[in-house]
């Protein structure tokens, strides 16, 4: 089997010879590659059959036809299967580039006020109750919340399970996941309660006085309404911006050696 061409009849052989029942999967997926199947090669064997001469005895000549027909099915099973591949290579290539044209054209994500992450934003004390056995007090917090540090290179978040590269690191604990998206949220002020809990519009302008964020996204009730549905709207796309960059700072952790500065 060479880089791109795959004769059928190699590969049926060393199949039907070889236990690979257990390992086929990979080797479908991981050994064979971008290989195409090689039509010419079926044609040749089916027209080794029609040089060969009909034989007088009837049963002998009728398993001939049935050889034939059946070499014939291959070929065009073959040429199917590699308009299929020639598909799908294509398919892939499109793809790519549609990617590539969405990165460089996406925007800049933004944010609804002239802010950044501030420790000045924060509505509330955020607490991370399975850690705080293990801070007694400040100063020893970032010597305990991962013992020893190195241990953090243990872990990933995955924005999807199916698409994991790394199988041996194991999930970030996904509530702790949402705690550090809620800080980050919360320091871009998009961490108040009305923007994640379900409260209606109906019910933030019938009852106004307990929601004074309500009353600060605008003069009228319609302008309220919108700027609103633009910061769940940021919520929603910061919050998605945030987890990725928990994935990549972890990866980063994962990739690169970390010395650890000696207690004095």
């Amino acid at each position: 089997m060479t880089k791109d061409k795959l004769p059928i009849g190699k590969l049926g052989l060393a199949i039907c010879q070889h236990d690979i029942l257990a390992d086929y999967h990979t080797f479908i997926s991981c050994k064979m590659g971008d290989v195409r199947p090689v039509v010419e090669e079926g044609k040749r064997i089916a027209q080794t059959l029609s040089s060969v001469q009909q034989p007088a005895d009837l049963i002998v000549r009728q398993l001939m036809n049935v050889v034939l027909d059946q070499s014939n099915m291959i070929i065009g099973l073959t040429a199917a299967v590699d308009s299929c591949i020639v598909r799908l290579t294509q398919l892939q290539k499109q793809l790519a580039e549609a990617v590539s044209s969405v990165v460089k054209k996406s925007p800049e994500a933004k944010l609804p006020e002239e802010t950044c992450l501030a420790f000045e934003n924060l509505t509330q004390l955020w607490r991370i109750p399975q850690l705080a056995v293990l801070w007694p007090d400040l100063s020893n917090a970032r010597f305990k919340a991962c013992e020893p540090p190195t241990f953090v290179k243990r872990y990933a978040v995955r924005i999807s399970d199916s698409c994991a590269k790394r199988p041996e690191l194991r999930d970030f604990p996904e509530e702790l996941v949402e705690q550090l998206i809620g800080v980050c949220l919360d320091g871009l002020r998009l961490g108040m309660r009305e923007l994640s809990c379900p409260v209606s519009v109906t019910a933030l302008r019938r009852n106004p006085t307990p929601y004074m964020f309500w009353l600060s996204l605008g003069d009228t009730d319609e302008e309220r309404e919108a700027e609103f549905e633009e910061r769940k709207k940021a919520r929603a796309r910061w919050t998605v911006h945030v987890r990725g960059a928990l994935q990549r700072a972890l990866y980063v952790f994962a990739n690169f050696l970390l010395v650890c500065i000696p207690r004095k």
